[in-house]
């Protein structure tokens, strides 16, 4: 994307195709993909040098909203 054109971005979007996911399923799928779309359109897919970020930047954030949702009922 053109650098001029990023500050016109509001959001995400992240699908989802139902005939895979049940009552049942629907947080394991859902929530580990939404988290990690999260991370990367907050903190973007570079750092401050130009390189990529990797698991082990996202990690401590990624564990600290897990607690987050299990306090919630979320699974």
């Amino acid at each position: 994307m053109a650098p001029e054109a990023i500050k016109n971005v509001l959001g995400g979007e992240l699908p989802v195709w139902t005939e895979t996911i049940d009552p049942t399923s629907l947080d394991s799928i859902m929530w580990p993909r939404a988290g990690a779309a999260g991370e990367v359109w907050w903190s973007g897919r570079v750092d401050a040098d130009g390189v990529n970020r990797t698991m082990y930047d996202a990690r401590p954030r990624l564990s600290e909203q897990r607690e987050r949702m299990l306090k919630r009922g979320v699974r």
